[in-house]
């Protein structure tokens, strides 16, 4: 599977449960996840990538600093079906 059909289930599913979804892009930030996740006041980091491709060192280093200088949530993600049940559980009401 893509890293593309991925994101694509992951974002729509995250929509249909009324979950903002914004893609992280350009040519300054080519380490920074994909994608954003939000809702209320909570929000959650994706990189996607293809099944059983890793995180790059930078990747890698970049996810590192969101976690631990502003306690931001980033996952990797490489199963469509892991995506739509971490996105179900990290904004599930609590």
């Amino acid at each position: 599977m893509k890293e593309s059909t991925i994101e694509r289930a992951a974002v729509k599913h995250a929509k249909k449960l009324g979950i903002g979804t914004y893609k992280i892009q350009g040519r300054h930030n080519k380490a920074a996840p994909d994608r954003l996740f939000f809702k209320g006041n909570k929000c959650l980091f994706v990189e996607f990538k293809a099944p059983g491709k890793p995180l790059t060192e930078l990747q890698t280093e970049v996810a590192t600093k969101l976690i631990h200088n502003h306690n931001s949530p980033v996952y990797h993600v490489d199963d469509k079906d892991y995506a739509l049940e971490l996105i179900e559980f990290h904004f599930a009401e609590k």
